[in-house]
Formats: C-alpha cells, sequence, structure tokens
C-alpha cells in the first residue's frame, strides 16, 4: 500500500493506493514550523482510518507546506512512528502542487489556501523560487492575508458600516479578544484564514468584499508573481481552497496584469495520484 499526503497549513489529504483501489481520507494540517514532533505523531496517527494497516504501507509521498532542510527530519520522523515499515520521502507542498498540476511539463505553478507560495517548475522539481516569507511577513493573497486585512479594516473603521456589523459577528472578538488569539494563541494563520468564508458568502454583496480580494490578489502578484523572469509568456496555475473559491476574482487579477490563467484547481491530491501512478 502506498501513502500519498498533501498537508497544509489547515488540513492534510491523504490517499490510500493499493492497485486501483484508492481510499481518500483528511486530518489535521502538519507544518513543521507550528507543530511540534509530539503534536505531528498524535496529529497523523489519529488521521488513518483502520481500513488502512499500518504495518502493510510500504511507501508514503509526503507533501507538506513548510518543510525544509532544517526541520524535514522531524516530518520524516514523526511519520515513521506511526508507519515503521515504510519507505518515507518528504518534500514541500509546492513541489506537490506543481506536479499536480503540470505533470511532467515546465511552467508556473502557485499556491493560494491559508498561505501563498510560487514557483517556476521545470518538469522535474522547482527551478526558481521566490520567498513567500510566510504568514507574518509576507504569504499575499492567500486565505491567512485575506483575513489579516479583515481584521484590520474592521477594527480602523476602513469598511462600509454595514459590512462592518457583519464583520463583527463574523469574527466574534472585540479588540482585546483579537490580540489575544492572534498574538498569544496556537495557529493564528488559521484564525486569519477561517474568515475568507466570510468574505466569501458574501462576495457577491457589497462591493468592499470584492475589493478585499481583488487588492489581496494584486499584492499576491506585485510580491511574488511579478519578481519571475518571463511570468507574463506563461500561464496561471495555481491550487488552494482560496484560488478555487476566488477564481473569478484572480483572473481578472491576472488579466489586468497581462498573464493568462491556466488550470486552477481546489486540491492538487488527485493530480499528485495521477502523478505517482505514472511516474516510477
Amino acid at each position: 500500500m502506498i501513502l500519498i499526503a498533501d498537508s497544509g497549513a489547515t488540513k492534510t489529504s491523504w490517499a490510500a493506493i493499493c492497485g486501483d483501489d484508492v481510499l481518500r481520507f483528511s486530518g489535521e494540517g502538519c507544518n513543521p514550523n507550528f507543530t511540534d514532533a509530539g503534536e505531528m505523531v498524535r496529529s497523523i496517527g489519529g488521521s488513518i482510518p483502520e481500513k488502512v494497516r499500518r504495518e502493510e504501507v510500504s511507501e508514503i509521498h509526503f507533501y507538506c507546506a513548510g518543510i525544509g532542510k532544517g526541520n524535514s527530519g522531524a516530518v520524516t520522523g514523526a511519520l515513521g512512528k506511526v508507519f515503521p515499515a515504510a519507505s518515507i520521502w518528504c518534500g514541500s507542498d509546492l513541489l506537490g502542487a506543481a506536479r499536480a498540476l503540470l505533470g511532467h511539463n515546465a511552467g508556473f505553478a502557485a499556491i493560494l489556501g491559508t498561505g501563498a507560495n510560487t514557483c517556476i517548475y521545470d518538469g522535474t522539481g522547482i527551478s526558481q523560487h521566490v520567498d513567500c516569507m510566510g504568514f507574518i511577513l509576507g504569504d499575499e493573497g492567500s486565505g491567512a492575508y485575506i483575513g489579516k486585512r479583515l481584521i484590520c479594516d474592521y477594527l480602523r473603521g476602513n469598511m462600509p458600516e454595514n459590512v462592518r456589523i457583519a464583520a463583527g459577528k463574523a469574527i466574534g472578538l472585540d479588540r482585546d479578544g483579537i490580540i489575544e488569539r492572534i498574538y498569544r494563541l496556537p495557529h493564528p494563520n488559521r484564525f486569519c484564514a477561517s474568515l475568507c468564508r466570510f468574505v466569501g458568502e458574501n462576495i457577491g454583496g457589497d462591493p468592499y468584499f470584492s475589493n478585499l480580494v481583488k487588492d489581496s490578489f494584486r499584492a499576491f502578484f506585485n510580491g511574488m508573481v511579478c519578481r519571475y523572469g518571463g511570468w507574463r509568456s506563461m500561464e496561471l496555475n495555481c491550487t488552494g481552497s482560496v484560488a478555487y473559491v476566488f477564481r473569478g476574482q484572480l483572473a481578472a487579477v491576472a488579466g489586468e496584469f497581462g498573464m493568462k490563467t491556466g488550470i486552477i484547481e481546489k486540491e492538487p491530491l488527485d493530480g499528485l495520484i495521477s502523478y505517482h501512478r505514472t511516474t516510477k
């Protein structure tokens, strides 16, 4: 049995492959920058259904947000404790997105989910990468970024009054509560990204919401996409819930910048299943 996983900041999507049979399931996100080794073991172990016999798992391909040379060992170690008989490979969720979107073809690939990331893919690996800089310094265009912008506009009164009343109900916290949630409690990026549901539910209402999303995508282009040489000659291929839900706004902003829109997928898992079934 082979396991393939795409792990973002909020959710891990899994596929267990045994012959022609594929079992899909999901669990918590597993970013090693925010999750310690013990929590990773608990989270991964708690996600595996009874149908997946751990001792029968022979191979794992684990694509993970936030993974790098300094923390890949922690992820591999956590997986090894849950699946002691498996051969384990770990890589970035960005590489997973590129493989899912482009297969063995070269091009531009991006993630717009809880976080944001971009790259140029050469058909095998990532050949160029502009640092997304994470939740605090960057991640423009992501769900966390959109949520941060909404919170700032709410606290500063930089939105119509009817929107501010609705936003206050969606946020559910006063100023002190917001500061506590962002600066002192775990996973502030998930909290900010959770507010995208409220934005999406109101995207066809007051123009504030569409402008918020488009401005966030403009920041995504200015901060990351436009930093690649020859970016206008490529198509924007993107995966992630934010890209998918707001694909109309994303395509409009890409058009403003002179970039064609290619493949927009909600999740990369189906593409990764196809990639690994055709790659030996």
